[in-house]
């Protein structure tokens, strides 16, 4: 245990094998642990914050754009302001496009 690594011992040793070898502490595979541990922390706060602003932004466009009969409320376990839709167009109405289109490229 006393003695030094040469350069190819430095190079080509995993950190476990220097420890086992050298009884070196594996300061490499410690402080990748840790960035591990810190960037999932980071993630898991950034999304946090970011789902309520999502969902309130989407409940607003759909509110102002879609259905303006839903009331703005705090977003709770049972949201009837997502599941509220509004149609655009019927299925008649599409029949009735496409058979335009249909009779139009015919002529």
């Amino acid at each position: 245990m006393g003695r030094r690594m040469n350069l190819k011992e430095r190079l080509y040793l995993t950190s476990v094998e220097r420890y086992r070898r050298f009884g070196l502490v594996p300061w490499d595979l410690v402080v990748s642990a840790l960035l591990v541990a810190f960037t999932t922390c980071q993630i898991v706060l950034i999304v946090e914050n970011g789902v309520a602003y999502t969902y309130s932004q989407l409940l607003q466009w759909n509110r102002l754009f879609l259905n303006p009969d839903v009331p703005c409320r705090q977003a709770g376990p049972i949201d009837d302001g997502m599941s509220n839709s509004y149609t655009v167009t019927s299925a008649a109405d599409l029949q009735g496009y496409v058979g335009n289109i249909v009779n139009v490229g015919c002529i």
